[in-house]
C-alpha cells in the first residue's frame, strides 16, 4: 500500500511540474486566464458575502428556524409589540411550553472608560440568552445569574467598543468603567460579528427575570422540535390569560415575529441584493466562457504535441487528466488572487453600502469561513466550466490524422481552423448576451439604490445628543440645555439650519399597528403606521413639499399632525380632502387632527 501511494505521489508531482512548465511556456495566455477568473471570483465572493448576510444566513443563531420573538398584538393579524409585560414572560417560562424562554431590553447610557465619556446602548439580558443564541465571548466569560445581583455589576463589551475606546488593550478583562456614573467591571468581550438584536449594542448586563423592576421586556423563545407555530401561539395566549386575564385582554392575541422583533430587511433591500448577485454571477459566467475559448484555442494549437504523446503510448484519459490539471493550477492561482481581492472589497463595504444595510441585521457583512467556502466552490465551478470541454475536445483527435496534417505543413488543419472559428463566434455571442444581462442587472440595482426617497439629505450632518438624567435630572434644565446646544450649533460658520428631532426617515420614532377610527366613525385595521416627532421646521429642512395643507408650527397643539398621502387614502378613500379631519389610534385618548 505504501509503495502504491508513493508511486501515485511521484506521478502526481511529475504531472504537476509538467503542467507548470506548459503554462509557463505561454505566460501571456496564462496571466490573462488567471486575471479573468480572479476578478470574477473576487466579485462573486464579495457579493456572496453581502447576500449571505442579508438573504442566505440573515439570522446566524443556533437553531434559528425555531427562534421567535413573542409579543402581544392588539388584534388578530396585527404586528406584535416589541415589549411584553414581565408577568406574561414568567408565565411562559414557568409553564414549560417552550424549549427555552429568555428576555432582554435596551437602555441608553453615558459611559466613561477613562478616555472620555461616550453614549452607548446597553443590552440587559437574562443570563441564558447568549447560550440560546449560540454566542460566546472571545475573551473572558459569559454573564451568570449571580451577576445580576452584584453591587458592582459585571458587564460584557462589544469588540467595536473594545477596539475604539480601549485601544484593543490585552488587559481589558477586569477593567472598571463607569456607566451613568456608576462603576461596572468588564468580564468579557463579545465577537465582532455579534449583532443582537442589531449592531448598536456595545454593552451587555445581566438581569434576573424573577426580580427585575422593569415592567416589560422583549422575550425570545425557542420552540420545541416539531411544534407548530400557530398552535404554540394559541397555547402561549391561554397560559398568559390563566396567569392574569389582563395580560392578553380581548381583542389582543399572542403573536410571533422574527427574533429582532421586526423584519430584518425590507423587500427593496432583498430584491436589490438578489439583482446585483445575479448580475455578478453573470459576470463570472462571461469570464468562464472567455477562459474556455482561450483554453480551447490553446488545446487545438497543441494537438500535435498531444498526438506525439499519444503515439508514444499515453492514453486519452492521461491526456485529459493533464489538461484538467493545468486548468486546476490556473483556477487555484485565480482563487488565491480572488480571495485577496474579495477580502479587500469586503473590508471597504462599510464605507460604500448604506448604513441601513450594514448596521441593521444581526449578521455582520464580514469575510468568514462561508466566504472561503464560496471561493473554493467558485474555483471548482470555474475549473469545470472552463476546463472540462477544452480537455475533452483537445484530446479527441486521432494521432495519425494530426501528424499527417503536420506533414502537409499545417499546424492545425482546415478542420481545426473551422472549429476555432466556430468557437470564437459562439463565445462572442454568449459573452455579449451575458454582458448585456449583467449590465441590465447592475443598472437596475443602481436605479433602486438611487431611487428618490422623498427627502433632501444633501449637506446634512446628523448629530446625536444624549442628556443623561444622572447629570441633568431636571426636565426643565434638560430643555434649556438642549436649546442652548441648538443655538450654539446654529451660530457655527457654514451652518444654514439646525433641526431637533427624535428620529429621521427611514428611522421612525413610533410604530402604530392598532385599529384606527376616524372622526366619521369608520374603522380601518391592518395598517402599520410610522410616526416621527420633531420640532417645527422638519419639512422645510428636508425640502418635503406638502400636497395639501401646511407644515406644523410652534403654535399647533399636540393633537396636530401631518400625514402621508397613503395614510390619507386609507382613512378617507375616494380622494376626499383630509385637511381638518380627525382620527384616533387604538384606545389612545388623544384625537389627532390633520
Amino acid at each position: 500500500h505504501g509503495a502504491r501511494q508513493g508511486t501515485w505521489l511521484n506521478t502526481f508531482r511529475c504531472e504537476l511540474r509538467q503542467a507548470v512548465r506548459a503554462l509557463s511556456a505561454k505566460p501571456g495566455t496564462t496571466a490573462l486566464v488567471i486575471g479573468l477568473l480572479a476578478v470574477a471570483i473576487g466579485a462573486c465572493t464579495t457579493m456572496f458575502t453581502v447576500a449571505d448576510a442579508i438573504i442566505f444566513n440573515a439570522v446566524p443563531y443556533r437553531h434559528a428556524d425555531r427562534l421567535v420573538h413573542i409579543g402581544i398584538a392588539r388584534q388578530p393579524g396585527a404586528s406584535p409589540s416589541s415589549a411584553t409585560k414581565v408577568d406574561a414572560i414568567r408565565a411562559w417560562r414557568d409553564a414549560g411550553i417552550f424549549e427555552q424562554v429568555e428576555a432582554h431590553r435596551t437602555t441608553s447610557t453615558i459611559v466613561d472608560a477613562g478616555s472620555g465619556t461616550v453614549g452607548a446602548a446597553v443590552l440587559w439580558i437574562t443570563p441564558g440568552t447568549l447560550d440560546m443564541l449560540g454566542l460566546a465571548p472571545i475573551r473572558g466569560r459569559a454573564l451568570t445569574l449571580e451577576d445580576a445581583h452584584q453591587t458592582v455589576p459585571p458587564i460584557l463589551i462589544s469588540a467595536r467598543y473594545w477596539r475604539t475606546y480601549m485601544g484593543g488593550a490585552e488587559d481589558v478583562i477586569g477593567r472598571r468603567i463607569y456607566i451613568d456614573g456608576k462603576a461596572a467591571d468588564i468580564v468579557g468581550v463579545m465577537p465582532a460579528h455579534v449583532r443582537f438584536p442589531d449592531s448598536t449594542r456595545d454593552l451587555w448586563r445581566a438581569i434576573d427575570l424573577n426580580q427585575t423592576t422593569a415592567a416589560s421586556l422583549s422575550p425570545i423563545a425557542r420552540l420545541k422540535p416539531g411544534a407548530p407555530r400557530d398552535e404554540m401561539a394559541g397555547v402561549a395566549q391561554r397560559v398568559a390569560r390563566d396567569r392574569d386575564p389582563t395580560l392578553v385582554a380581548d381583542p389582543a392575541t399572542v403573536a410571533f415575529a422574527p427574533v429582532t422583533g421586526r423584519p430584518l430587511f425590507d423587500d427593496y433591500t432583498v430584491n436589490a441584493t438578489r439583482l446585483l448577485f445575479t448580475g455578478v454571477v453573470l459576470v463570472l459566467f462571461v469570464a468562464c466562457v472567455n477562459v474556455a475559448n482561450l483554453l480551447l484555442a490553446q488545446a487545438i494549437g497543441r494537438r500535435r504535441e498531444r498526438a506525439v504523446r499519444a503515439a508514444l503510448g499515453a492514453s486519452r484519459l492521461r491526456l485529459v487528466q493533464q489538461a484538467l490539471l493545468e486548468s486546476v493550477v490556473m483556477a487555484t492561482c485565480a482563487a488565491t488572487l480572488g480571495l485577496l481581492l474579495s477580502t479587500m472589497a469586503v473590508s471597504s463595504l462599510d464605507s460604500v453600502l448604506p448604513s441601513f444595510i450594514t448596521a441593521r441585521g444581526p449578521n455582520a457583512i464580514d469575510f468568514d469561513l462561508r466566504s472561503v467556502a464560496a471561493v473554493v466552490a467558485l474555483a471548482m465551478l470555474a475549473t469545470l466550466t472552463s476546463g472540462v470541454l477544452p480537455a475533452w475536445v483537445g484530446t479527441r483527435t486521432d494521432a495519425s490524422d494530426v501528424l499527417k496534417e503536420g506533414e502537409r505543413g499545417s499546424s492545425e488543419g482546415r478542420a481545426a481552423r473551422r472549429l476555432t472559428s466556430a468557437l470564437i463566434i459562439g463565445e462572442i455571442a454568449v459573452a455579449v448576451t451575458l454582458l448585456v444581462g449583467a449590465a441590465l442587472m447592475v443598472r437596475t440595482f443602481m436605479a433602486l439604490a438611487n431611487a428618490e426617497r422623498g427627502i433632501d439629505t444633501r449637506n446634512v450632518a446628523l448629530l446625536q445628543v444624549n442628556l443623561p438624567s444622572f447629570q441633568v435630572p431636571d426636565p426643565q434644565q434638560q430643555a434649556v440645555l438642549a436649546s442652548e446646544i441648538h443655538e450654539r450649533l446654529a451660530a457655527l460658520p457654514g451652518v444654514v439650519q439646525v433641526l431637533r428631532t427624535l428620529s429621521v426617515p427611514p428611522h421612525r420614532s413610533e410604530t402604530y399597528s392598532s385599529v384606527i377610527q376616524t372622526g366619521d366613525g369608520a374603522r380601518v385595521d391592518g395598517l402599520e403606521v410610522s410616526g416621527y416627532s420633531a420640532l417645527p421646521g422638519f419639512f422645510e429642512f428636508f425640502d418635503i413639499r406638502l400636497v395639501a395643507g401646511r407644515p406644523l408650527s410652534a403654535e399647533d397643539p399636540d393633537e396636530a399632525v401631518v400625514i402621508s398621502r397613503n395614510l390619507a387614502d386609507a382613512l378617507w378613500p375616494g380622494g376626499s380632502d383630509p385637511i381638518g379631519r380627525t382620527f384616533r389610534i387604538g384606545d389612545e385618548p388623544m384625537v389627532r387632527q390633520v
